[in-house]
């Protein structure tokens, strides 16, 4: 399948902006930020860190980019006002190194107070000892006054134990005190992902699109639609499919391949071979009768013998399809959350690159974009290296039409496969190579009710 029980919990997760924990450590240290910060939470995910010990600062950087925050260099306003502070081997970069000794002279107070109000970050994480409670006890009066007055969430993350009565003073002044960095940076990232999707999410795309009558209906007592009938049903909704011939002879191949005048692929077509390669099924980039002809005699007798039990439809003549940027779409239904879609790099590389997202239905134009957005492969859609940016506007509208046909079929379909998907260059379009549907009846465990 696509998307196992994992991938679709997390699709749920995403979408309706729900935290997963991945121990108890992590719940309740997310949990504290959001407690303290729920009336401002980060519009970003940009974090200054402010430090006594500057492998703390660089310790906690790296934490914060493995979470996908940046740490971004300060604002040079905000790092004059800061260097009048430090000591020659300070930095105000960020990581903000006040060093031990600003610590023991000012306190943590007045740098926090300048960071606070560089437009350069959203959050801020302040990595100390804290072993003592002694210089929180000597600057509580102007944290406290931070604590009302900033902005931003600021979470303290002790690098060794914290004191209690440390831990008990900054919870006073509005601050939580941490003591797992890697939880203080996926906190701060929490509440930046959630900021956003309360931005972003509106309850009206749940609402499924407007019910119309349509020419793409499953028939439940069908198991298996095979590429064939699954491209022919899929070309009502205009979802581009190569046309293509199903054919029962070599003769009638070589008559296909003859009309189409380009290069063909020749395709076995039978529902109990889902996997056409394996059994010699697939021949790409025929040219002329003669190999047309060869090629759908071949293709047949290596089926026949690969495949002995298999009912043959037939051979499935197309002409080529432009090259591009293979992915994978397709629909399968879990059994809690049922119908999902997922895309990802698609070919060959599906079973080989772990590169998968999934979302329920229904897919509007918006949520398209936001998934496509999560794709490793994202990156090739916008062209790199000379190559042009992919049709990213026609693979949008394949989602939506798929996630359409789906839920216009909810109560009959199962699964649906179309891998690969080619994305060709922007205004070329798109191609779905291969195709393949299951309905409820091919799987005995379900119900139609």
């Amino acid at each position: 399948s696509l998307a196992g029980s994992y991938q679709a919990y997390q699709a749920i997760f995403q979408r309706y902006g729900i935290i997963s924990g991945s121990d108890s450590d992590h719940m309740i240290d997310v949990a504290a930020g959001f407690a303290y910060f729920s009336g401002c939470l980060p519009l970003g995910h940009r974090v200054g860190i402010l430090t006594p010990s500057g492998g703390a600062g660089a310790w906690l950087a790296d934490q914060c980019e493995a979470q996908g925050l940046s740490v971004p260099e300060l604002d040079r306003s905000t790092r004059d006002q800061i260097d009048v502070k430090l000591p020659a081997y300070g930095t105000s970069r960020n990581p903000v190194d006040v060093t031990a000794q600003v610590i023991f002279e000012l306190g943590y107070a007045p740098v926090l107070e300048i960071m606070a109000a560089s437009p350069e970050i959203d959050a801020i994480l302040v990595a100390g000892s804290l072993a003592h409670p002694t210089y929180v006890e000597r600057d509580l009066e102007a944290l406290m006054r931070l604590g009302q007055a900033i902005k931003k969430p600021v979470v303290f993350c002790a690098y060794t134990r914290a004191h209690p009565r440390a831990v008990e003073l900054l919870a006073q002044a509005g601050f939580p005190c941490l003591e797992n960095m890697s939880n203080a940076a996926r906190a701060i990232k929490a509440m930046a992902d959630y900021q956003t999707f309360l931005e972003e999410f509106d309850p009206a795309d749940d609402k499924p699109p407007a019910r119309t009558q349509t020419l793409a209906t499953l028939d439940p007592d069908i198991p298996i639609y095979t590429e064939h009938a699954a491209k022919e049903m899929l070309s009502q909704l205009k979802i581009p499919c190569p046309p293509g011939r199903l054919v029962t002879s070599a003769e009638e191949a070589a008559a296909a391949a003859a009309a189409f005048n380009k290069p063909v692929a020749l395709k076995v077509q039978s529902a109990q071979i889902p996997h056409k390669s394996e059994v010699g099924g697939v021949a790409l980039n025929l040219v002329g009768t003669d190999q047309v002809a060869s090629g759908y005699e071949a293709m047949m007798n290596q089926t026949s013998i690969r495949a002995p039990t298999a009912k043959i439809d037939g051979i499935r003549v197309e002409p080529m399809a432009p090259p591009g940027t293979e992915l994978i779409v397709g629909i399968h239904r879990d059994p809690d959350f049922g119908l999902l879609l997922s895309i990802g790099s698609g070919g060959v590389l599906v079973e080989v690159v772990n590169d998968l997202v999934t979302t329920p239905l229904p897919v509007n134009p918006r949520q398209a974009h936001r998934l496509l957005n999560q794709l490793h492969c994202r990156p090739l859609l916008g062209g790199v290296r000379g190559r042009a940016p992919a049709d990213i506007d026609a693979l949008v509208e394949l989602l939506v039409r798929i996630s359409d046909f789906a839920l216009a079929n909810a109560l009959a379909l199962d699964t649906l496969d179309l891998n690969p998907v080619i994305v060709h260059d922007c205004g070329l379009g798109v191609t779905v190579s291969d195709a393949l549907i299951g309905t409820r009846s091919s799987d005995p465990s379900s119900s139609m009710t």
